[in-house]
């Protein structure tokens, strides 16, 4: 389970996640921003412009509505033998893409902003980031290539 520690993401939804996996059989459950049911408490204007754009540009790697999600929970198996380069602070986004998994279920949660600390974001991660998406739409071509031959 991967979980910020800011408590931005609420703790008590995990037993749910745990359940939908085992109810539904699936491997991977995400906390989910972006379903019905779903929210997010008291953002900036700015983050959540800068969010939506990262999720509208990730768009065609993945069909999940939240896959910069920082609260999921998987199976072993989907990345025991993925080669993730994960860079900054976007796991899901790689495990989404490089992970082996039949079937991802998003549950809604509401994110809050976090109480203590500041934010990650700066420059620097946002260049990774970019780095990182270049990364995955180059391995998501590679195998589609692979799989036309």
């Amino acid at each position: 389970c991967v979980i910020d520690s800011d408590l931005s993401h609420p703790p008590e939804i995990i037993p749910l996640l745990v359940e939908r996996m085992e109810k539904e059989g699936v491997d991977l459950v995400i906390g989910s921003r972006f379903i019905e049911h779903s929210g997010i408490e008291n953002w900036p204007k700015k983050r959540l412009l800068a969010t939506n754009f990262a999720t509208l540009i990730v768009r065609p790697l993945t069909r999940v509505r939240d896959p910069m999600a920082g609260f999921f929970i998987l199976r072993r198996s989907v990345i025991q033998n993925a080669k993730l380069v994960p860079r900054g602070y976007k796991i899901l986004l790689e495990i989404l893409v490089k992970g082996k998994y039949n079937k991802a279920i998003e549950l809604p949660i509401v994110f809050k902003d976090r109480i203590r600390g500041s934010s990650k974001l700066n420059l620097k991660i946002y260049l990774e980031f970019a780095v990182q998406l270049s990364g995955l739409y180059f391995y998501k071509i590679k195998k589609f290539l692979r799989a036309e031959k």
